[in-house]
């Protein structure tokens, strides 16, 4: 009788602390630290309706819509990260917009960045990169200064960003 060898190897699961956030290093070097958590996005693809004899009839959509990417980050004592992250808010909405092609990278004049999440393995080598396109801020959340006696907790905030596809490398 012949036996079959399996080639299935066990799997490595991915850890929830072997990541970093990237946005640009050069405008937002604090980002890449103190980003405490991120969550991936989900995917909707919204069903086109048919109407037909009093029953409506679904079919695959034309549109994929992705939510927001969200941050919670650590605030440092000088508070940097968040000034950093307003800045680019304001920037948003108070400079001229011009598209992220034709501006250098190193330019503060930018509103749109690619992010990118660096996944790690157990030894912290790159696994995989997950590159959200053309992201924008839209949403730095409330920060909670509290003397609350207990085990010290450091104070972070949510960030919210709007994207227009992603990818992985």
């Amino acid at each position: 009788m012949a036996t079959t060898t399996s080639t299935l190897q066990p799997p490595s699961f991915l850890q929830p602390t072997g990541y970093k956030l990237v946005v640009n290093r050069v405008r937002f070097p604090n980002l890449e630290f103190f980003a405490q958590s991120v969550n991936h996005p989900s995917i909707n693809l919204a069903p086109a309706m048919l109407p037909f004899r009093g029953v409506d009839a679904a079919f695959p959509g034309d549109k994929i819509d992705y939510t927001e990417l969200n941050c919670l980050v650590m605030l440092d004592e000088k508070m940097e990260i968040y000034q950093e992250m307003r800045t680019w808010l304001e920037d948003t909405v108070y400079k001229n917009m011009q598209r992220p092609t034709s501006i250098a990278t190193d330019s503060k004049d930018q509103t749109e960045y690619d992010i990118s999440l660096l996944i790690l393995t157990s030894g912290n080598v790159l696994a995989r990169t997950i590159t959200y396109k053309s992201a924008f801020p839209t949403f730095i959340g409330d920060i909670e200064f509290a003397s609350t006696p207990g085990t010290l907790q450091y104070v972070s905030f949510p960030m919210t960003f709007r994207f227009t596809s992603f990818s992985f490398t």
